[in-house]
């Protein structure tokens, strides 16, 4: 029979309980039109330019057009759940897995190619020293309108002139599994002589570490170019390979005092995060080792985030009282955009938050002091400590920085309590000190309530003042 006298024949069944079958059937009839060895009609649902087709590789005309986008702006395509959700996935699957996966939904495939493109797009970077797949890409399709090329003949192309095996580089990203995680420090950076100047316009130097069992590519936007069709922001990749620690420099766009990272495949999140420049020297060499435990805590220093168990929020008796009843634990999903007031603590994923591997912090509209957060740790050696808050833009800039806005915090120390009453500057950016203390041993804690000063601009429903809990940090001092 006939494909389409088959689907005729199964539509026209009435047996109900032959329905999963049949719609299996039919499914595969469908699926023949785009998987199958003949009269494979894929490449005729995809955009003007041509179609670079290879059977082992699903999706990978649409994984190199992406990768020809690149730079970032995933949040501008996909929610902050979305891409989590994706990440979650590949750390236990790979990219051939997923574009076969019928239980994917069509946004969860193509967020995930997105993410696989800005990867292999950031690897070429690190391979061949430059940001240009997106001009070959381009130049290779206007030399093959309306053709379907097969992928060996692109491969070919790409190598002869970049040196690079771009075959085996996608066999790989579609094939691995797992997802590394990076931790970033010593941002330092300093403007470029006039005459020294290209894309970049500022030397950078950084310390980055892979903790993880998996090799994966942190980049940088070093430039931005005029295409054909769109402005394309160019990156520069660098590859570090499970466990390997390294100082990177290279040139970067000068923006503000903050410099973005992009990781695409990863567990950070977000994926693109923003770092504060640190004072000192550039690293005066390109690339070289450096020693793991510069990530490790230092022994006179106390950090915990809101995503550590010695945070928590303070619920008014009423929350309290109907949590218990409802068994809702301290804890929310993570919201990636604010809309209009926030009446509880609500845990938000931003790249300019404080964090390892999740950047995050508790956000709400400013109240009347009803409710507030708590961060405690345990002292084991008496002193003095510094408190410090860590304080940064977040998703709501107008909103965080009115002028005059303070935040109330409660310093305990040596069974005393100290309010400190911070007003926000626009310069204050990273850690915050919130004074000096003199501590015994045993427990200490830090409180953050909703209140605003009275002095502080009218928390008015279009323009809420909103107060953000991050991370907080204990720092020896000495006897």
């Amino acid at each position: 029979m006939s494909k389409v006298g088959d689907i005729t024949a199964l539509l026209d069944s009435e047996k109900m309980g032959e329905y999963d079958d049949l719609l299996m059937r039919v499914k595969g009839c469908v699926e023949s039109l785009f998987q199958g060895e003949m009269n494979n009609v894929a490449s005729l649902l995809q955009d003007f330019t041509g179609f670079i087709s290879d059977r082992r590789y699903p999706a990978l005309d649409i994984l190199l057009k992406y990768a020809q986008i690149g730079g970032p702006g995933l949040d501008k395509y996909f929610s902050g759940a979305l891409i989590k959700s994706c990440i979650d996935y590949l750390s236990a699957r790979s990219l051939d897995e997923a574009c076969r996966d019928r239980t994917l939904s069509t946004e969860e495939i193509d967020c995930i190619l997105y993410l696989s493109a800005g990867y292999l797009g950031a690897y070429l970077t690190a391979c061949t020293g430059e940001d240009t797949f997106y001009s070959f890409l381009d130049d290779f399709l206007c030399r093959h309108l309306f053709e379907t090329v097969d992928f060996e003949c692109f491969c070919k192309a790409y190598g002869e002139k970049y040196r690079a095996d771009l075959g085996a580089i996608v066999a790989k990203l579609y094939s691995r599994k797992g997802l590394p995680l990076f931790k970033v420090k010593e941002i330092r950076g300093e403007r470029l002589p006039h005459e020294e100047r290209g894309p970049g316009n500022r030397v950078l130097s950084f310390k980055v570490f892979n903790d993880s069992r998996t090799e994966g590519i942190v980049s940088v936007p070093v430039g931005g170019i005029q295409n054909r069709y769109v402005t394309k922001q160019i990156i520069r990749g660098f590859l570090l390979k499970p466990g390997e620690c390294k100082v990177l420099r290279c040139t970067a766009l000068n923006g503000s005092d903050r410099q973005s990272f992009m990781t695409y495949l990863s567990r950070n999140l977000p994926l693109t995060f923003y770092l504060p420049l640190e004072s000192g020297e550039v690293a005066s060499e390109g690339e070289k080792s450096c020693n793991v435990s510069d990530f490790f805590p230092s022994a006179d220093e106390v950090i915990v985030d809101d995503r550590d168990t010695n945070f928590r929020v303070i619920h008014p008796e009423k929350e309290w009282s109907l949590s218990l009843m409802s068994g809702r634990k301290n804890r929310y999903e993570f919201k990636d955009k604010l809309i209009g007031r926030v009446k509880q603590w609500t845990p938000v994923l931003d790249g300019r938050f404080y964090g390892d591997s999740i950047r995050s912090a508790y956000c709400k509209t400013a109240g009347r002091g009803g409710n507030g957060v708590e961060w405690h740790t345990f002292i084991d050696k008496s002193g003095r400590y510094e408190v410090f808050a860590y304080i940064s833009d977040g998703p709501d800039i107008v909103n965080m920085r009115k002028p005059g806005t303070t935040y109330f915090y409660t310093v305990r120390h040596a069974e005393r309590e100290t309010e400190v009453a911070l007003t926000l500057e626009d310069d204050m950016d990273g850690w915050v000190s919130l004074g000096e203390y003199r501590m015994e041993c045993g427990m200490s804690l830090v409180v953050l309530d909703d209140r605003v000063s009275k002095d502080s601009p009218l928390n008015s429903w279009d323009y809420p003042t909103l107060i953000v809990a991050d991370a907080v940090k204990w720092k020896y001092k000495g006897e």
